[in-house]
């Protein structure tokens, strides 16, 4: 592993480890404000349309100044997030403000730490050094929400954001060893058509994964307090999560390189299927904590096959414009999941149901 790929590695575990502290928890502070489901759906719609906009001016900034300079000028916007929401019990009308500037803090950092990453990565063990990038900040992910349901439970949700505000601050650490590698990417309509038209499938693949992950990670987190009135049952939920991503994630690194990605990914997307019926007839609480360390493994199974396909396309053409276009879906699978749980709102719970009819989708690949 080259001394970028650690860096990068140090770097992306502290913020991750900083991220998942709160991360399930805002929209729970959302909630505890007063704010309606319909509200907190629209500041996430609002969020991730801002991801493409942001990775967008991110990448002209890294045109001109560099990637390392991206991630630079992130840390100002996220604690200005962290300021916006310490304010936000004051001032209500900041919610979509939050959005915004979250979103901008997120694309200046996924955008430069995508690149890097694709530019450093070795084709031939590409698989293993994704299951590496996983599992680092995976082992933190275990802790975190456990620790971020302590503090918000004992001391609550402004020392949550002022721990997560300290926390970020240790990532300029191993980004001292960051080389500031330069960007080259035009963003033109017509390359991201061209883009579109060559890899529908897996541009579709990414529009369903990432719904999927935020019915994982936020509506799943929002009914669990809905249903049973306690946050430390949100966070044993995230913990639980990770504990069964950590140990599987190295293993199916090593697989994602010597067996076909789209086998791994059905059995993946099978099991998680079922998973996700089980979750939408079965609202026990101890039950829900057995099927998110099922939940942990299987997805490894769908997100680092295709993570593994993503980097190496990425290798194949302009690394930058690749990511990109990679975001567009992304986002637009996010889009739709949060319009469609904004539709149900009252019944969130049928966010399972969409979960588990998309995930279709994989066994046709």
């Amino acid at each position: 592993m080259n001394k970028q790929l650690r860096a990068l590695y140090a770097m992306h575990s502290i913020d991750w480890f900083a991220s998942v502290l709160i991360g399930i928890f805002v929209p729970i502070y959302f909630l505890s404000l007063g704010f309606t489901l319909a509200e907190i759906f629209i500041y996430f719609i609002i969020l991730c349309a801002g991801f493409v906009g942001a990775f967008f001016i991110a990448g002209q900034v890294a045109n001109r100044y560099g990637l390392k300079e991206c991630l630079i000028i992130r840390l100002p916007f996220k604690y200005l997030q962290l300021a916006l929401l310490f304010f936000l019990p004051q001032y209500s009308f900041l919610l979509y403000a939050v959005a915004i500037i979250n979103a901008v803090q997120v694309g200046f950092y996924w955008f430069p730490f995508h690149v890097i990453f694709a530019q450093n990565s070795s084709r031939k063990k590409l698989g293993k050094e994704v299951g590496r990038m996983g599992a680092f900040p995976q082992m933190g992910s275990v802790v975190a929400p456990l620790a971020g349901a302590f503090i918000t439970a004992s001391f609550g949700f402004n020392y949550l954001f002022l721990a997560a505000g300290i926390l970020h601050l240790f990532t300029l650490i191993p980004f001292y060893y960051l080389k500031n590698w330069q960007s080259s990417v035009r963003f033109h309509p017509s390359v991201i058509f061209e883009m579109f038209k060559k890899y529908k499938k897996f541009f579709g693949l990414m529009v369903v994964s990432s719904g999927v992950a935020e019915v994982e990670g936020v509506i799943l987190p929002i009914f669990v307090y809905l249903t049973f009135a306690n946050i430390i049952s949100v966070g044993t939920i995230g913990a639980f999560a990770g504990v069964g991503a950590v140990f599987f994630t190295l293993l199916v690194g090593r697989f994602a390189d010597s067996y076909r990605k789209e086998k791994i990914m059905k059995i993946g997307a099978s099991v998680m299927i079922v998973i996700w019926l089980l979750r939408f007839f079965h609202a026990e609480i101890a039950f829900y904590y057995m099927l998110s360390v099922v939940a942990g493994f299987f997805l490894i199974l769908i997100n680092i096959p295709l993570g593994t396909i993503y980097y190496g396309l990425a290798k194949t053409e302009n690394i930058d414009e690749f990511v990109f276009f990679r975001e567009i879906a992304v986002n637009l699978g996010r889009v739709i999941t949060y319009s469609l749980a904004l539709a149900i709102a009252l019944k969130i719970n049928y966010s399972f149901l969409m979960a588990a009819a998309a995930l279709l989708g994989f066994l046709f690949i």
